[in-house]
């Protein structure tokens, strides 16, 4: 054990963990970056892109400067984006890859190893078990499932499947996020009964430019399959691409969307086990199609502990203000920690030594979150940094924030049978209703 130097648990942080945050939060697009300088291996891992929006294709822009991979082939429903990457990809690769509107003939293709997910939320789970049933490894993006049914049936087929899925929760691999989560579990904060994420919900606006620059041309988009599994309804420019967030049947809002990551921090590096009851309530624009809350607040009772969501409605922020957007608190007997992405974390109070728990931090490093998985696939005795049943987890309590808002009053939750204990309503949202023909069996 080290030796006492008088180094505060705030100087430490501010020191030791900023460098860490922010080698970290840049080790992946430094990894992407300088992929070009990158040794490949003697064997390329043959991969194909499921969704080619925003995030599929910043995937693709990275992938494709990364030698490790040979890109085999796309998926994409709507055309122009389709071509848009196929002609990135033979540009730079030199070669023009297989295109399709149907993942499964994607998922036929010879060399192909594995796939990427980044398709509409609605979507992520048939297309995960598709293609883990067909033996590809899977990099899927958050949240992982859209409801807790199939959520529990992709468990299932990763547990007897032998491919390796990653799940897109990327700031797991943040250095940063790695010492947080390291110093909540240390004891050195003491008891920890409370935690909460906040977050502004500044994107949330019914005329939000994002929202209508993506607006889909419905003559290059075949809407039914992009519907995909969700309900069946005439074309609506409000949901494609980028606004279908904003609607239950495709997306959860903010809390499946940033929660997903501000919690999943804070569900990885506090473990509780048992969940009891969710308790949530928000506010809509007043003239907006969208379904979603603009402001929500959930809390969620687990044994020991208190965790709360706050997007908008009574949000507590770090006490000196460093922390506006986002960010995570937790609440120790002997002191707290906040932290947000991209700066340091900060512990209150600051009069006492870190450099015993700086000494016994270790954690392993293995780059970027698309490093992580290709040395899982190399070696499977290693474990993802994003496995999918901690996934399902993480989703399943923000799913259930968005039904407590949904449903209204304090829900009582069934940890062992994943049910709620006193709630039809509940019990009906949290099952998976898919429309034919995009069953998942």
């Amino acid at each position: 054990m080290a030796t006492r130097t008088g180094t505060s648990r705030r100087g430490f942080l501010s020191r030791g963990l900023l460098a860490g945050a922010a080698l970290g939060l840049g080790a992946e697009v430094m990894s992407h970056r300088g992929a070009r300088a990158q040794a490949a291996p003697n064997a390329r891992l043959g991969i194909g892109f499921i969704g080619i929006g925003g995030m599929g294709r910043a995937h693709v822009d990275r992938l494709c400067a990364d030698q490790r991979f040979e890109i085999v082939g796309l998926c994409e429903v709507d055309s122009s984006r389709l071509q848009s990457a196929a002609e990135k990809i033979t540009a730079e690769r030199g070669h023009t890859p297989f295109t399709t509107t149907d993942y499964h003939e994607l998922l036929d293709q010879p060399g192909l190893d594995a796939v990427l997910i980044a398709s509409p939320d609605h979507w992520h789970a048939t297309h995960a078990i598709h293609a883990v049933r067909a033996a590809k490894h899977v990099y899927v993006e958050k949240p992982v499932t859209h409801d807790l049914e199939e959520g529990r049936r992709l468990v299932e087929e990763v547990a007897k499947s032998d491919v390796v899925v990653q799940v897109g929760t990327h700031h797991r691999a943040s250095r940063g996020i790695q010492a947080t989560a390291e110093i909540v579990r240390s004891g050195q904060l003491g008891e920890i009964r409370r935690a909460w994420a906040w977050k502004e919900p500044r994107w949330l606006n019914p005329a939000d430019e994002t929202a209508q620059r993506n607006r889909a041309n419905p003559a290059q988009l075949d809407w039914d399959r992009w519907l995909g599994p969700s309900p069946d309804l005439a074309f609506d420019p409000n949901r494609a691409h980028y606004a279908w967030r904003y609607f239950w049947d495709q997306g959860g809002g903010l809390m499946t969307d940033w929660g997903v990551h501000q919690l999943d921090i804070a569900l990885w590096a506090l473990r509780p086990k048992r969940l009891l009851s969710v308790e949530a309530r928000g506010t809509r624009w007043a003239e907006s199609p969208m379904e979603v809350p603009y402001a929500q607040h959930a809390r969620f009772e687990f044994d020991g502990l208190s965790l709360e969501w706050q997007q908008g409605l009574d949000m507590e922020k770090d006490p000196e203000g460093l922390m506006q957007d986002n960010g995570i608190a937790f609440i120790g007997s002997e002191a707290s920690l906040y932290f947000t992405f991209g700066r340091m974390p900060v512990v209150y109070p600051d009069t006492f030594d870190l450099q015993e728990v700086a000494d016994d931090i270790k954690i392993p490093v293995r780059g970027s979150h698309y490093d992580d998985w290709l040395a899982c696939i190399a070696d499977r005795s290693l474990t993802p940094l994003a496995p999918v049943y901690e996934a399902h987890w993480t989703t399943t309590v923000c799913t259930l924030g968005n039904i407590g808002y949904r449903v209204g009053g304090k829900l009582d939750w069934d940890t062992d049978r994943e049910r709620f204990v006193d709630s039809q309503q509940g019990n009906y949202l949290i099952g998976h209703h898919a429309r034919a023909p995009y069953t998942i069996d």
